[in-house]
């Protein structure tokens, strides 16, 4: 069998698999306990995908209750005008998508899962991470 290097999205049919874990963060307050509400995460992709995604707390503690990972479609690819060729761009839709997702949990530091399978959706680039919080107390 010949394969070319850069074609197509999947391994002969087979789907691609990625996965990213980013480190537990205790956001500059280790010692203070935070309520996780809301989380943006943002991607460049030249089709329509879809991303699953879970937060875990205090470590991934057993004891304690884990949010309830998410799935949702991120639609992204535009451009910007003057730099891209003719017909090579998605019209009406932003240069970075967004996916959005509420957190019911309080712990003291938060890990996130991204995870992406398929073998049909075009590659794309994470371009960061939101998380919103507020402080709660002193972890005692």
């Amino acid at each position: 069998m010949v394969y070319r290097l850069g074609y197509g999205n999947s391994f002969d049919g087979y789907p691609i698999e990625s996965f990213v874990r980013l480190s537990f963060n205790h956001f500059k307050s280790p010692g203070y306990k935070k309520r996780f509400r809301k989380l943006k995460i943002d991607l460049d992709s030249d089709d329509e995908i879809t991303l699953n995604y879970q937060a875990d707390l205090n470590y991934a503690n057993a004891y304690q209750p884990t949010p309830v990972p998410f799935e949702t479609g991120v639609r992204s690819g535009g451009a910007f005008w003057d730099t891209q060729n003719w017909n090579e761009f998605n019209w009406s839709v932003d240069a970075v998508g967004t996916a959005e997702a509420y957190i019911n949990g309080t712990g003291n530091n938060m890990s996130l899962l991204i995870y992406h399978s398929t073998a049909y959706d075009a590659p794309h680039t994470l371009q960061g991470v939101t998380i919103n919080y507020s402080m709660r107390g002193l972890d005692r």
